[in-house]
Order: structure tokens, then sequence, then C-alpha cells
């Protein structure tokens, strides 16, 4: 909708031009300045950062790994927020695919590593709250020996200010 105001006014300077350029021009730089204003409100309102909450304050738990579709895999857990005052806009997880000979989740030092990907969670999640989440990776194909293992660990948080 915004597009068309937009392309009406557009036009109307565009015919003002010809008759009367200084009433156009002028309405040109006024628009601008209406729109520069805008934008600088506007985006101190939505301002996203990763330093507003630490990787310390954000918690997976039940995280539970299960085959997906074509050789991927579903990632599911929860995903707490324990920072005062910032919600979680993205969490960034990387997660290692590991070849164990038993399945003690204790002995990873035996482990072969198979595997890297990258998930991408994107959650609004306010202040002290636990949202549900749930990503699709896809790791190389390779023979695995043993036991598949994962570990994961979170690597960036993006927060905003929270809104009450």
């Amino acid at each position: 909708m915004h597009w068309f105001v937009l392309g009406i006014i557009g036009l109307t300077l565009v015919v003002s031009a010809s008759r009367y350029p200084r009433l156009a021009f002028t309405l040109l730089v006024v628009l601008l300045a209406v729109a520069v204003i805008t934008f600088q409100l506007n985006s101190k309102n939505d301002e996203r950062s990763d330093s507003l909450i630490s990787n310390s304050e954000v918690e997976l738990s039940q995280v539970t790994m299960t085959t997906g579709y074509a050789g991927s895999y579903d990632m599911k857990g929860i995903l707490r927020n324990d920072s005062l005052v910032s919600s979680i806009v993205e969490v960034v997880v990387q997660v290692e695919m590991l070849d164990c000979p038993t399945q003690a989740k204790t002995d990873r030092v035996n482990c072969n590593g198979l595997g890297w990907a990258t998930a991408r969670i994107t959650k609004d999640v306010p202040p002290g709250q636990n949202q549900e989440f749930n990503t699709n990776l896809s790791f190389p194909t390779s023979e695995v020996s043993g036991y598949i293992s994962w570990d994961y660990r979170v690597s960036q948080v993006i927060g905003r200010p929270h809104r009450r």
C-alpha cells in the first residue's frame, strides 16, 4: 500500500516539476527529511544486536536429534532466555556429529567427528521465558561404524530490547 502512495507522490512531483519547479523541489526536500527522521526513529526501536545477550544467558535443553528427510536431521528442543532485559531474536548453534564406539555420553575421547552444521534458530523469546524450537540440519554423508552422538554449542545470540 505504501508503494502505491509513494508512486502517486512521485508522479505528482514529476508533473508539478514542469510547471512549478520550486514547489516540486521544496516538496521533495520535505519528503526526504520526513523519510530520514522516520527511519532514524524506527531504527532505534528495532535495534538488534549481538551484544545485548551473551551466549551464557541462553540455554538449550531437552535437545533431540531425529532422522529427517533425505539424510537430514531434525533438531528439537527448548530455548531458554535467562536475560533480564533483552528478548532473543536469533540463536546460532554449532552442531557436531560424532561417531562413538559406545552410547555413553560421558566417554567422548574415542569419538570421531563426522561433520559440523550451523543451525539458525529464529524465535522471539522474551526475558526469563522458554520457547520450543525445531530446525533441520544437513551433514556430509559418511560411514558410521559405531553410534551417532551429538555435540552442540551456542556460538552467537542476537537480541533486542524487550518491549513490555
